[in-house]
């Protein structure tokens, strides 16, 4: 059984969690976020502000 979980994290806790992380899976998330079209993230952001 599959089951999915949400969490609302505030932005001091997402930047807390990623220097937590080793330097290669940092990367690999910015890496990630930089593909993002501006439309893809202007739509991703809508919900933040």
């Amino acid at each position: 059984m599959k089951m999915t979980l949400t969490l609302e994290l505030t932005t001091e806790q997402v930047i807390d969690f990623l220097q937590q992380m080793p330097p290669e899976e940092k990367f690999l998330v910015v890496r990630a976020l930089t593909k993002e079209t501006p439309a893809e993230r202007e739509e991703r952001m809508k919900g933040i502000v």
